[in-house]
Parts: C-alpha cells; structure tokens; sequence
C-alpha cells in the first residue's frame, strides 16, 4: 500500500470527550449545562434545579436504550453539540445490570472475576462509540463522582489519600484514558497555622475551583493546554481554552504583558527577561503564560 500523501497535519478535532468529577454538591452538572446545545442522558436524576433540556432514566432506564439514544444523536437531524451522561456511578449499574440479565442477581454471582471483566469489556465497547460520536459531530462529558481512598505508591514506599471516581478501579481507568480532558472538581480551602499551638485550621468562602492537571490528591488531565488551576465558571474556562490556543509567539507575548500588566514591577521584569530567554520559541511562551497566570493568581 502506498501511503504517500495521505498523511494530515494540524489539529484536526475542535470537539472533546470529558469527564467531570468531585464531591457530591461541588458544581459538576451544572459546570455541564453550560456547555453549547446540551441535552443530559440524567439516569441519576441529578438535574431537575436545572433549566436544561433531558432525558430521565424513565426515557433511558437501560443499559440498551442508552446505547440507542446515542446512535439516535449521530443522525443528520439532531443539533445537538454536548452530550452530558450523568453519572458514571449509574453507567456502571447499567453495565452491571446488562452483563448480570436475569440470570444473576449480582455481578459477583459470576464466579472467578468474570463479571468484572465482561463490565470492563463493555466499558470498552461503550467508550468507543462515545469516541465516535466525538469525532462526528458533538462533546461528550461524564460527570462522575468522586470518593477518597487510600493509595499506596510502590516506588516512593510512601501512602496518602486521594480522590477516586467512584466505581470499579479498572472501570475508572478506562473512563480516564479515553476522555480528552479530565478535571477535578473542588471546593477551595485556606489553612491557617497557630503559631502557639502549631495546629491547622481550615476554611472556605465558598469559592470553588477546576483543577485540570494530576496532582497526588485527584487524578485530572487536560489536552488544551489549560493553567493547573482555574475558578469554577464556564466563562473563565473559555478563555482559558483560547488562550491556549495561541500559537504564534506575537499573541502568547501580547497576552503575557496583559496577565502581568497590573502586576508588581518585579513580576513584570521577570516576565520580560523570561520573554527575551524564550527567543521566540512557542513552546517556551506557552510555558511561561501559564507561569505566570500562576504568580498573578498566588499574589
């Protein structure tokens, strides 16, 4: 076979596939609803204080119909441009139910792991076709809730707790693997140490935040080049979105002096020195944009 000029180059999706996750309460729907056309395959119900447009676990009670449902949205005459399903938590019990049918009462009355495994084989299946749906015409975002677990890393010989979705381990592993962008969702905490007494104290305002990068506490990934940190608002996340978009060194420059232009006159000759360092190198502005989105932010 010849492969001579049949190769592409530059991106080629504008469209992602996502999954959302955190603590019950934290914003992960109504984050979603946001997004441009929705509709919500709600098989967990999580969504009647929100003004959107729905398909209940009533229209979607199994795992079947919501297969169909999402071939249903790839014809021509849906608009359509973001798929929510809300939850993986449900997802899974759909899964469950459709391997379990009605000759086993729990998916571990399958003897030997088998179950599990016949779960993770559909997961795989199902992933597949919501990579599909992507690459033809929509977003796809799973919101998913979070649950903290002990985690014991073998090469540091080290343990603490961190965030996990809610679901079997190698479940999990297939959601974050296919998806584009995983983002944890949070509640923001400051700490106050007692000088006298040496002990910690915490506290909220209530603000909450998007943490888009992995961290020893929460698993989160991101392929649009997005700060680790952002406030929890759709609008904010668009504009993080384009600014890491920027791929000429004149704009990322330009929207570096912007991010710093209120900033202290230190923080403004570290970024023109950094500038000069990066000679106009793409990669480095980038680099350093999000750089200093941190500094402005941590002032």
């Amino acid at each position: 076979m010849d492969f001579a000029g049949k190769s592409t180059k530059g991106v080629t999706a504008l469209r992602h596939l996502w999954v959302l996750h955190g603590e019950p309460g934290t914003g992960k729907s109504t984050l979603a609803s946001k997004f441009p056309d929705v509709v919500f395959a709600d098989i967990e119900g999580g969504t009647k204080d929100l003004n959107v447009e729905r398909f209940d676990a009533k229209a979607l009670p199994k795992y079947e119909t919501l297969v169909e449902f999402i071939e249903w949205l790839r014809k021509p005459q849906q608009t359509y441009k973001t798929l929510v399903i809300d939850s993986a938590t449900v997802l899974e019990a759909y899964m469950q139910a459709k391997v379990c049918g009605s000759k086993y009462e729990s998916i571990a009355d399958i003897g030997f792991g088998k179950g599990f495994q016949q779960v993770r084989e559909l997961a795989q299946e199902f992933m597949l076709s919501l990579r599909q749906l992507v690459e033809e015409k929509m977003d796809v975002i799973i919101t998913a809730h979070s649950q903290k677990k002990n985690f014991s890393d073998p090469i540091s010989n080290t343990e603490w707790t961190r965030y996990e979705l809610q679901c079997d381990v190698k479940l999990a592993q297939i959601l974050l693997s296919a998806s584009d962008n995983v983002f944890f969702l949070k509640q923001e905490v400051n700490t106050v140490t007692d000088n006298q007494t040496n002990k910690t104290k915490a506290s909220s305002d209530g603000n909450r935040l998007i943490m888009t990068s992995w961290r020893p506490a929460f698993d989160a990934k991101n392929r649009l080049n997005l700060p680790c940190e952002l406030p929890l608002d759709y609008e904010a996340l668009c504009q993080a979105i384009k600014d890491g978009k920027l791929g000429s060194s004149p704009e990322l420059i330009s929207r570096i002096k912007e991010i710093t232009s209120k900033s202290s006159e230190q923080i403004k000759k570290i970024a023109e020195v950094k500038i000069n360092d990066c000679a106009g190198d793409v990669a480095c502005l980038q680099r350093l944009k999000l750089k200093m989105e941190e500094m402005v932010k941590a002032i």
